[in-house]
């Protein structure tokens, strides 16, 4: 495994995860929705606010939104930011 890999604890909670990976000085995020609801994450304070939605995966070909440092993701999606 190269670079590092972080879990941001205030963001891990039951359906929903943010994993953070570095490799030398390039972090990226992968959020997670776990459920079968859709989920607003608020990013705002967090190790990742300042970065931007790169790609996502949904089931559906729903969109993920940021607004306002609020991560929208419908069920069972992934979203990568950097």
């Amino acid at each position: 495994l190269v670079g590092s890999e972080m879990c941001i604890r205030d963001r891990c909670d039951g359906h929903q995860a943010v994993i953070t990976k570095t490799w030398e000085d390039s972090t990226i995020a992968v959020v997670y929705n776990t459920s079968d609801e859709a989920i607003e994450v608020k990013l705002t304070g967090s190790a990742i606010d300042s970065m931007a939605i790169r790609g996502y995966l949904t089931l559906h070909g729903e969109a993920i939104t940021l607004e306002n440092g609020v991560l929208t993701m419908p069920a069972q999606s992934i979203c990568i930011m950097k």
